[in-house]
């Protein structure tokens, strides 16, 4: 599969942005990784938030469906099986721009930190994390892994 941005792709990402980013995380409805696939399916219209959508309530149901899906024992492995799906390319965070999806260690909801995926802002200089009351805004140089969409 390869992806491409609509051409209205910056209006689509600004319009879900500011409706996510007030979202508060929850499992399977609006967690990392429901976010960043969220914005790429604002951006480019691939589906896969929907086919994992409601698959889960808690972290422990994440894992098992990573697990399902992808074979991934963590998010670092299910995000590089998605990149293979999609077909899209992991670039220096530094090359990172707007709506793409980066990885970073941010704090969940019950107050760990570990790994999260998130999307570079309108401002091409911070990304957005499902937070516990909403979108936590972060420098991308703070992210360690990063891949163009579209």
């Amino acid at each position: 599969m390869t992806i491409e941005r609509f051409p209205d792709w910056p209006e689509r990402l600004i319009r879900y942005l500011q409706e996510a980013a007030k979202k508060p995380f929850d499992w399977g409805q609006h967690d990392c990784v429901l976010f960043a696939l969220g914005s790429a399916k604002a951006t480019t219209g691939v589906t896969t938030v929907d086919e994992l959508h409601g698959n889960y309530k808690s972290a422990i149901g994440a894992q098992r469906e990573m697990r399902r899906r992808y074979g991934a024992s963590n998010l670092t492995e299910a995000a590089t099986a998605v990149q293979k799906e999609w077909g899209v390319d992991e670039i220096p965070i530094l090359m990172a721009q707007r709506g793409d999806i980066v990885e970073a260690d941010v704090i969940f909801a019950e107050g760990d930190s570990g790994p999260s995926l998130g999307v570079v802002d309108l401002d091409g200089v911070h990304a957005l994390f499902a937070g516990p009351s909403g979108a936590i805004r972060i420098k991308i140089t703070d992210c360690r892994r990063a891949w163009r969409i579209g």
